[in-house]
């Protein structure tokens, strides 16, 4: 498992790398992060949501994310049967005039009934705590018995890319 989260690492690195560490598209993030995970011939993940470009912490954080819950998916949610499906849609939305958040959205269906994990370890905890921390955001994670959905609501000011002060 742990080589399997630093391949995941790896992956936004390398997307980063790629832009000069300007920053990636959310669309690139979830292709690289689910590569693994999708078969062409049978689309198994829908993705929603206008363009939008995020800094390095946040592609890294969201990146672990989309890693954990598309391998929870195989193993006991939607991606582990042929049916199964996964959608993930992202849009912005004002909680307060003036205030832009991201709400990013991940939402099984058609796998078999889920149920809450008995135990908690390190992927429930950088899912559910660790990059809403990171990004000064919230994480929502719902144990729905036709899926799980997890949800990230994030301020714009914690996606943007950011200019030292040469002062």
């Amino acid at each position: 498992l742990l080589g399997e989260r630093l391949s995941s690492l790896g992956k936004s690195q390398d997307l980063l790398v790629q832009q000069n560490w300007q920053g990636v598209s959310i669309n690139d993030l979830i292709a690289v992060q689910l590569k693994a995970f999708i078969d062409a011939a049978e689309p198994r993940v829908s993705t929603s949501g206008p363009p939008v470009t995020v800094n390095a912490e946040a592609a890294q954080n969201i990146g672990m994310a989309l890693h954990e819950l598309a391998t929870n998916a195989s193993k006991h949610g939607a991606l582990s049967v042929p049916k199964g499906h996964v959608f993930i849609t992202w849009e912005w939305h004002e909680p307060q005039p003036g205030e832009r958040h991201l709400r990013l959205r991940w939402s099984e269906s058609g796998g078999p009934p889920v149920k809450p994990p008995e135990r908690k370890g390190f992927g429930h905890a950088v899912v559910e705590r660790l990059v809403a921390a990171s990004l000064r955001g919230k994480a929502t994670l719902d144990w729905r018995c036709e899926g799980v959905v997890w949800t990230l609501d994030v301020p714009e000011s914690s996606l943007a890319e950011r200019t030292l002060d040469p002062a």
